[in-house]
Parts: structure tokens; C-alpha cells; sequence
């Protein structure tokens, strides 16, 4: 991989929620074809959305916008809740893929919540 030039890129977070992307690529892969425009579309877009919320939100200069695209990234984290629980009880994956993404997507709201709390308190009004 190239150099890492613009800091976003150097959080955990990122890196976690590209981590996240990579799951979800293989665990969709597993779903029917017929869900290929559906389920799989709908998971693989909520997925990218929550990197490029964050790498977007750390673009912005004011604490209101860049919180913004930081809550918008925790609801694309959330989406992808009811769409695997749907795919689990449609078999369409396993308990343990399940549990995986689940578990991904609880450390990332989590810390996605961290980060919204910490631009409040420690970044001024602009």
C-alpha cells in the first residue's frame, strides 16, 4: 500500500471500517444471486458509507459538519444490523458471520459515538 498522506487514513477507526467493507465483500458473497441487487447491494453500500462518512467528516472544519457525516456513519454501521439479522434468519449466513459483523458493527458505533463526543468537547465553535 502507498504512503498514508491524509491523517483520517491513520485512525484506527478508519482502518476498522475498511476492515468492516472487506467483511461484509466476503460475507455478501455468500448470499443468493437473486439478492445481488438487493440484500448484498444494500449491505455493500451501507458498509462503504460509514469509511467514506468518516474520511468525508474529517474533511470539514466546523464541529457541526464534521459531526454531521460522523452520526451519518454510525447510522450506515446500524443499517447493516436489521439487513444481517435477515440474512440470518433467511440462512442465508451462518450463526459465526453473523456474530462476526454483529460484533464489528457494536466497536464500531461504539467508537464512532467516542469520536463524536470527544469533536464536542474538545473542538471550538467555529
Amino acid at each position: 500500500m502507498s504512503k498514508l498522506l491524509f491523517n483520517f487514513e491513520k485512525l484506527e477507526l478508519y482502518q476498522r471500517s475498511l476492515e468492516f467493507i472487506n467483511d461484509i465483500y466476503n460475507i455478501t458473497k455468500k448470499l443468493p444471486k437473486d439478492e445481488r441487487f438487493g440484500l448484498s447491494s444494500q449491505l455493500r453500500r451501507a458498509a462503504m458509507s460509514v469509511s467514506l462518512n468518516l474520511a468525508e467528516g474529517f474533511s470539514n472544519y466546523y464541529k457541526k459538519d464534521k459531526n454531521r457525516f460522523f452520526r451519518i456513519a454510525k447510522g450506515s454501521v446500524y443499517e447493516c444490523i436489521p439487513g444481517f439479522t435477515i440474512s440470518l434468519k433467511q440462512k442465508y449466513i451462518e450463526q459465526k458471520d453473523f456474530e462476526i459483523i454483529y460484533n464489528q458493527c457494536y466497536e464500531l458505533s461504539r467508537r464512532i459515538s467516542g469520536l463524536i463526543q470527544y469533536i464536542e468537547k474538545n473542538l471550538e465553535d467555529n
